[in-house]
Formats: structure tokens, sequence, C-alpha cells
């Protein structure tokens, strides 16, 4: 993996961030497998519920990914992970930001696994897995089965059933990132 310092670049009236064109290259590839998923549901009579387990899993990568440019965005403007998360826009019914949902989403999506293992079991990690998972169950009955995909769902406004896309996010982002640079304008080159 190359390391590199993410730059965002600055003029009077947009930002050129490279980091966002990775991100959304990255969301539009796994559209495109979304999106067959999903004319494969519509098209059967009976869908097979791996269908629904596959678009789960592309979404939840759609998260990670999201997440990995929050962290790049945090770390270059160097605020605390909770400040960030907790920036705008805020689903009122949810009581969460949109920056909190694609991190539970992302989380649950890196470690249901590993949770689902120990789900009914008395140990604090178990405890720790069912909050988390309750944080975010206030979207829907179906949350427990397809959490991503009613994560999505919820941010982008659309019921489920609609066709709804991970690149679609990318206005919400641009939105969370620029008020993660209100907060702090710390290692910002600006281009007049």
């Amino acid at each position: 993996m190359i390391d590199r310092n993410m730059t965002l670049l600055f003029s009077e009236n947009s930002v050129i961030d490279d980091e966002l064109c990775l991100l959304k290259g990255a969301l539009e590839l796994y559209d495109t497998k979304i999106v067959k998923i999903d004319e494969e549901i519509k098209t059967s009579k009976y869908p097979d519920e791996d269908l629904f387990d596959t678009c789960e899993y592309y979404i939840g990568l759609g998260f990670i990914a999201i997440q990995c440019y929050f962290d790049a965005i945090i770390n270059q403007f160097k605020i605390s992970k909770k400040d960030a998360l907790e920036v705008a826009p805020k689903y009122e019914d949810q009581d969460a930001t949109f920056a909190e949902l694609i991190n539970a989403g992302a989380n649950h999506a890196k470690h249901q696994n590993e949770w689902w293992k120990s789900w009914y079991s008395n140990t604090k990690r178990a405890q720790n897995a069912q909050n988390n998972v309750e944080s975010i169950c206030k979207i829907s009955q179906n949350i427990i089965n397809y959490p991503k995909s009613e994560i999505l769902a919820l941010i982008l406004d659309q019921e489920c059933k609609d066709s709804f896309k991970l690149s679609q996010t990318i206005p919400i982002i641009e939105q969370w990132r620029d008020a993660v640079i209100n907060l702090s304008k710390n290692n910002v080159v600006t281009v007049k």
C-alpha cells in the first residue's frame, strides 16, 4: 500500500479533493454490482436470499471505503473522531448524523461475523456489539436482517424497494467534509 498524505486544495468556491475522486470511483464500482443485483431481484418472482446478502455485502464495502475517507479527513485536520462524527448533516428522527450512520454501517460490515458468534453470550464484547447495532435500529424492523441497506435508504431518503446507489452519497460526503473543514483549518494549501 502506498503511504501518502492527503492534500486538499482550495480556490474561491471549490475544493480539489483527490481522495474524494478515488472514493467516488470505488463507490461507482460497487454501484455496478448493486444495480445488477437489484435488477435480478426485481425480475425474479422469488428472489434468492443470497442476492440480498450479496447486495448487503457491497453496500458494506462502500461504507468501509467512506469510513476510510472520513479517517483521512479527520487526520488531515487533526480533530477528534468523536467531533468529526457529530458534524452535520443530522437525521433528527434517528438522533444520529450522517457520519455516525456510515460509521456504524462500516463497523457492522467489518465486525458482523465476530459479533454474531457471541451475540447471545453475556460477554462485554457481545453487549457492545448489541449496543452498536441497536443504536442504529431506529430505522425499521428490517434493520437486523439488512442493516446496511436500511442505513443507505435512510441516508438517501428512499424506501429500500427503490433503486439506490452508494455514489449518491457523494454530495452528503462533501457537505460533511466542508463542515469538518470549518471546525479546523490546519494543513490546508490555499490557491488564489
